[in-house]
């Protein structure tokens, strides 16, 4: 396209042209030197008026004046130039399973859609119209589309934060037209006793052991897979929980709850005891060593399980006993709930499971409101008012 002939005007800086639609339009041209003292010049056009090119020229020279060159030159960086900066700057503070997930969303569901857009041209009716509604199109729940959102808030807001971007263009976006978030339901413990006893009578020692671990204790999938023998204490019947292990190699846990020392169950402290038996005769039998060091759950091939075998594991369970819901977390939550529905405190299951109070709370609030209206009605049934 043929850059548009500029005709000075008396104002200084101002242009007038025509456009295509032969219409008069006006512009300005600015220039100034950055921070570095190189030459920069800026340009914009498209007003209606002369008046409005020069308050817009205004604007922009109130900019500089105030320190803010970043935000002049950095102007016309677009989501995707920012995305991959902003990933490198986010590398040194997330955990490596964050870092993926983020990144994951946004090739997925923002590059493909807005990736070319300017960050300041990403507006609310923008987010709205090109995510949104596109994933609502594309039946994603409210959870995912929530969580894309949220991701580029943090992306826009990072970017007003290091001076590429002035501000955001949007707060609050429009969610009433997503399927409603469909709660996560928990086994009930006759179900999962029928588990139990079936996975114990029909699988192999390590299935039963992973299935009985987190079942009773609640701990979540990847600081199962990081346990090793030093960190179970048979005379006290205590597991320390002290670390998490994925395909990114072994770190600290999520949180600092997450750091705990929780107790096993009788029948747990027994099944453990004759599994670390059977390593060590497996270990024999390939010609290793038993270690403290060693990972306590470990494949037929004495191989670390992984967060992979987890899955597949839960998966070929749920189609050969034909249970609906099924997976680590489903055993957490179920581990959480029942401990609630028995009346345990909320400080001390948020202890157990590593999490803060304030979190079950929030996760588990439908399970408490159950609670407080039994707790009523048991009130109730001892005040007896004349």
């Amino acid at each position: 396209m043929a850059r548009q002939k500029l005709t000075k005007t008396k104002k200084d800086s101002i242009y007038s042209y025509i456009d295509t639609d032969k219409k008069k339009k006006y512009a300005y041209r600015y220039k100034f030197y950055d921070e570095a003292n190189k030459r920069k010049e800026k340009s914009k056009q498209g007003f209606e008026t002369i008046q409005d090119a020069e308050k817009a020229l205004i604007t922009f020279k109130a900019t500089i004046l105030s320190g803010n060159e970043h935000v002049v030159i950095n102007e016309n960086v677009t989501l995707k130039q920012w995305f991959q900066k902003w990933i490198q700057l986010k590398s040194n503070s997330w955990k490596p399973t964050t870092l993926r997930s983020k990144e994951l969303l946004c090739r997925r569901h923002l590059l493909p859609q807005i990736g070319d857009l300017k960050l300041n041209k990403i507006t609310k009716l923008v987010v709205q119209n090109k995510i949104i509604d596109e994933m609502v199109t594309r039946d994603f729940s409210k959870n995912t589309i929530s969580a894309v959102c949220a991701t580029l808030g943090s992306i826009l807001n990072d970017a007003v934060a290091e001076e590429i971007l002035d501000r955001r263009r949007y707060t609050k976006l429009d969610f009433s037209q997503t399927k409603p978030i469909l709660k996560k339901q928990a086994l009930t413990a006759a179900k999962l006793e029928e588990i139990l006893v079936t996975t114990k009578a029909t699988e192999n020692a390590t299935r039963y052991a992973i299935l009985l671990t987190l079942a009773t204790t609640g701990m979540r999938k990847g600081e199962l897979a990081a346990l090793t023998w030093k960190d179970i204490d048979f005379k006290s019947k205590t597991i320390a929980i002290t670390k998490t292990r994925d395909e990114y190699g072994v770190r600290d846990p999520k949180t600092r709850n997450s750091i705990r020392t929780i107790n096993m169950s009788s029948e747990l402290a027994e099944h453990l005891a004759s599994f670390k038996s059977w390593c060590v005769e497996s270990k024999k039998v390939y010609g290793s060593e038993f270690e403290d060091d060693d990972y306590v759950f470990i494949t037929a091939n004495l191989e670390p399980i992984s967060s992979s075998y987890i899955v597949k594991m839960f998966n070929a369970l749920k189609n050969k006993h034909q249970i609906e819901r099924f997976s680590a977390h489903i055993l957490r939550h179920t581990f959480v709930s029942i401990l609630i529905a028995e009346g345990v405190a909320v400080t001390t299951v948020a202890k157990i499971i590593g999490d803060t109070p304030e979190m079950v709370m929030k996760a588990y609030a439908h399970s408490l409101d159950d609670e407080e209206l039994r707790a009523t009605k048991i009130l109730s049934s001892l005040i007896k008012l004349k």
